[in-house]
């Protein structure tokens, strides 16, 4: 079968969140498990990627830029039971259009950590070619959260996932994070909008927000930051992926303000605080970039590149 359905088929038995896809009778496939450790710490030169994809690409309904699988790592975390199905997300780039992404990813969901918003566990390989990051939706016990994007709870398909506004996710989350959750998502959405202009990220888009639950009638929460990337050194002039106050340019501190106050119902105090907290959280990161910088002088020249896009970010954060 070679349409869409067929494709469904190969890879909706792997997903984010719980739903699985596939013939009734089918069971959850068990994926063979790979080791973390061997991943991060690999210095060979085949392509260790073009082997994973082989392995794991069956199990992998997973979409987005990045070319990335889902995998099961055979450590198992304490406390946890033997996971059958997958763990972690791992991604890389192609050099040629997007050099050294996965660092960038990885420290700018450094900047994220030091911030205060909530992410999954994240780590760089030694040859800066692989990210992996722990499933965000996966439970203790080996099962799965429920997960659904802002696409799906905006009703539009994925190429739609530029459409739209910030305030309009503000909005979503008082239509679908449960009441007592309400106030933590929306400084969450703040935070994570003042973060993506301070570190120039042109693609936090729909798909990039999700709620997560653990069943239909239990409460839902505004799921982890879990793609945060500088994507300014790859598209020099690139803007917001959704719109803000109606526009789509990074915004200064007076705009994010006003976002704060009018859609996330936050007080003047609060807001300042909150940029007080992304400002502190970049610049965290910052000096983890020039500490790696020193152990690894390969990476100087990206590194200082992603750093003065830090610096330029946090000017027109703290700018009227």
């Amino acid at each position: 079968m070679g349409d869409n359905l067929g494709l469904l088929e190969i890879v909706g038995r792997s997903q984010i969140g719980r739903l699985r896809y596939g013939p009734p009778a089918l069971a959850e496939d068990e994926i063979a498990a790979q080791s973390l450790e061997e991943l991060l710490t690999y210095k060979g030169t085949k392509d260790l990627f073009a082997d994973l994809l082989q392995r794991y690409a069956r199990h992998s309904g997973i979409s987005g830029m990045q070319p990335k699988v889902l995998l099961r790592a055979n450590e198992t975390a304490p406390g946890r039971i033997t996971h059958r199905g997958a763990t972690h997300v791992v991604k890389t780039f192609d050099p040629r259009e997007h050099p050294e992404l996965a660092a960038n990813e990885f420290f700018c969901m450094q900047a994220a950590r030091h911030a205060g918003i909530p992410i999954p566990a994240v780590e760089l390989s030694n040859n800066r070619r692989l990210l992996i990051i722990e499933r965000f939706d996966l439970r203790s016990d080996g099962t799965y959260l429920g997960c659904e994007d802002f696409c799906v709870l905006n009703g539009v398909r994925p190429h739609g996932r530029y459409d739209g506004s910030y305030e309009l996710l503000a909005r979503r989350i008082g239509q679908f994070v449960s009441p007592q959750q309400q106030r933590a998502a929306l400084e969450q959405l703040f935070l994570m909008l003042a973060l993506c202009c301070a570190i120039e990220n042109g693609d936090a888009h729909l798909k990039n927000f999700a709620v997560v639950y653990e069943h239909a009638t239990a409460m839902a929460s505004l799921a982890p930051a879990y793609d945060m990337v500088s994507t300014t050194p790859y598209v020099p002039r690139d803007v917001l992926a959704l719109s803000l106050a109606g526009s789509k340019e990074f915004p200064n501190r007076r705009r994010l303000v006003a976002f704060g106050r009018q859609s996330c119902g936050l007080s003047g105090v609060k807001v300042a605080e909150l940029l007080d907290r992304v400002d502190r959280g970049v610049r965290k990161a910052s000096a983890q970039i020039r500490r790696y910088i020193k152990r690894r002088p390969d990476f100087r020249r990206a590194g200082e590149h992603l750093l003065g896009t830090f610096e330029r970010g946090l000017l027109r954060l703290n700018s009227e």
